[in-house]
């Protein structure tokens, strides 16, 4: 799938793939950046990466994992309580310090949820340090369409997992909630109405081209 990325006040595309095999070199890229860095959502960026790598790795071989959307849709029609799992980055050739820039780690759960294990931004897309020259934004929210969109497909009853303290105030506004602690519950209804609405904003960008 692909994804206007705003950095530095134009748009570029980027591509939301799912991970085939363990091939994560680029976590070395984003390890580099933060090596001494203490900033804690720097530093929760690449712990979330890893997290999110270490169980594909773990689980790859053992577990129903994804290469496609409609391999889900496969092992749904084959047994309706399967849990499939999927880990998707985010590529673009266009942000020198990394090539991949976002990932997600996700679940299709056996009641027909969608979990969300993991989700990150490269580090100095998630909280840029001082100085930096690259100001990127919409990497996370593109992530979360994405994830809407697999949810929406699979006729999911809602997206639910754990909400940081510096995440939680970002998934309380784009998904309209009330309100949103250490758990995140976001009700089919939600996930359809966001969706919409990044449809409509990124058709008027491509209007504008």
């Amino acid at each position: 799938m692909k994804a206007p990325i705003r950095i530095n006040r134009e748009f570029k595309d980027a591509r939301i793939e799912f991970v085939s095999r363990p091939d994560f070199a680029f976590l070395n890229r984003w390890q580099r950046c933060v090596r001494n860095d203490k900033h804690p959502i720097r530093a929760d960026a690449v712990n979330f990466a890893s997290l999110a790598c270490k169980r594909f790795q773990a689980h790859f071989a053992l577990e129903n994992y994804a290469e496609r959307f409609e391999d889900i849709a496969a092992h749904v029609k084959n047994n309706p309580r399967s849990e499939v799992a999927g880990l998707v980055v985010m590529r673009c050739d266009w942000f020198a310090d990394a090539d991949v820039i976002g990932l997600a780690h996700f679940r299709r759960s056996w009641c027909n949820n969608l979990i969300l294990d993991y989700l990150a931004a490269h580090p100095w897309i998630a909280a840029p340090p001082p100085g930096y020259a690259n100001e990127v934004s919409g990497v996370g929210t593109s992530m979360l369409y994405f994830l809407c969109q697999v949810a929406v497909r699979l006729d999911c009853r809602a997206m639910w997992g754990e909400a940081t303290q510096n995440s939680c105030e970002l998934y309380q506004r784009l998904f309209n909630l009330e309100t949103v602690e250490d758990l995140l519950y976001i009700p089919k209804e939600n996930l359809i109405a966001f969706a919409h609405t990044m449809e409509q904003k990124w058709s008027s960008l491509e209007k504008k081209k």
